[in-house]
């Protein structure tokens, strides 16, 4: 059977991101903080009550849906206001500070990470965690290394084509979410992305690291679908693996698992190191390395590295890696990170607005309407990219670039 993040978050009596975002922080899922507290609308709640004590039964399953939706909302809202898409760099020893000083178990095991990794960065706690938290360090090894900066931009042109084939969808609807994948590997190809606190800057928007999110999950859903003969060894009794991506692949906000690691790391030939942190006998982290499945011999060396709380995906700095990356933030944030969001979004005021694109695949993984690369710090509030409730508007008529 399938194995979630979620089995591991109950076996461990600690929380996933879904349930992170159902009870409202992310520090509830690691040392069991305070919960976030929603105000009930007093006008809506007289009248849905009037109705729940009134109305037939079908009014009320609406009413009880509608309330459901709205709290969901309210909590998302939360979420998303307290917890940045991807942190400044923290030292490990602050998560000392996240489990009760009592906790044995894990004071240990901080202690045990702090031998060999430095610092981390954590990913907001929305179930694609695990997508921030890969693409990220990997653009962070793509700074400086020009070798692997031309392997990878021809192996984007290849894998681009490779969705196409496989997935079967038409150019212009996954051109959007791969222009700002691309456009983040030319800046830095470029040199106007150099070191880490200008990347942290370029994808500290929602509508620039949702499409990039869009497009990894679209990478993984290729890919699965492409090597189905051997990945419908790891979801059996879940159907056909095409259904299985549309379900729990493609969708934003679906968690990931050991077959979504593989998956990825083939796609992109590198060697993903996972730091699994849980209450396993022993007292050590234990490590271990994902790499293509179908690479022969050794395996290379990580290029990037995670940290996994039950049901949470972070960025996780080795010691022995130096990479392109600022000064550590004492509060988290840092003065010069939070200028270069500022000179972006004034930028922005001044740049011209773009035609957008639909994503017209039928569905429940259908994403909503995006902005353009042109538009993207324009509007930092624009919605994420898969929805169920997708309204479909006319495409608009532009014409695509070559990518």
């Amino acid at each position: 059977m399938f194995h979630t993040e979620k089995d591991d978050a109950n076996l461990d009596g600690q929380l996933s991101d879904a349930e992170v975002l159902n009870n409202g922080s992310n520090e509830a899922a690691t040392a069991g903080a305070d919960v976030f507290c929603v105000d009930d609308n007093t006008e809506n709640t007289d009248l849905y009550d009037g109705i729940l004590s009134n109305g037939n039964e079908k009014d009320k399953d609406m009413i009880n849906d509608q309330l459901i939706r709205d709290g969901q909302a309210k909590l998302e809202s939360e979420i998303n206001t307290r917890f940045p898409l991807i942190s400044e760099l923290i030292p490990i020893d602050a998560l000392h500070q996240e489990y009760s000083m009592e906790d044995e178990v894990y004071q240990g095991k901080v202690e045990d990470l702090k031998v060999n990794y430095s610092s981390i960065r954590k990913t907001r706690p929305d179930g694609n965690c695990f997508y921030r938290a890969f693409i990220f360090s990997y653009f962070e090894s793509l700074i400086g290394n020009e070798q692997e900066q031309q392997r990878f931009l021809e192996l984007c042109r290849d894998t681009r084509k490779g969705i196409l084939d496989v997935l079967g969808f038409p150019d212009f609807t996954i051109d959007e979410f791969y222009e700002y994948f691309y456009e983040i590997i030319t800046m830095i190809v470029s040199n106007k992305i150099s070191n880490s606190e200008q990347l942290l800057a370029e994808l500290d928007l929602p509508a620039v690291y949702d499409n990039i999110v869009v497009y990894l999950r679209l990478l993984t859903s290729y890919y699965l679908q492409k090597e189905s003969e051997f990945f419908t060894n790891f979801i059996e009794g879940c159907g056909p693996i095409a259904d299985f991506c549309k379900r729990e692949v493609e969708p934003m906000y679906k968690e990931s698992d050991h077959i979504h690691i593989i998956a990825l790391s083939s796609v992109f030939d590198v060697t993903v190191r996972i730091v699994y942190m849980d209450r396993g006998a022993g007292g050590k982290v234990n490590e271990h390395d994902f790499s293509s499945f179908k690479a022969e011999g050794p395996c290379k060396p990580a290029r990037v590295h995670l940290l996994y709380r039950p049901g949470h995906y972070d960025v996780l700095y080795d010691r022995n890696t130096p990479l392109a990356r600022p000064k550590i933030a004492e509060n988290g944030v840092s003065s010069e990170h939070k200028e270069s969001v500022i000179v972006l979004r004034e930028e922005a005021d001044s740049s011209e607005a773009s035609t957008s694109c639909t994503f017209n695949q039928a569905g429940p993984h259908s994403p909503q309407t995006l902005l353009s690369p042109k538009q993207r710090r324009l509007d930092s509030s624009q919605p994420s990219p898969f929805s169920s409730n997708q309204q479909d508007e006319d495409e608009a008529n532009s014409t695509q670039p070559e990518l």
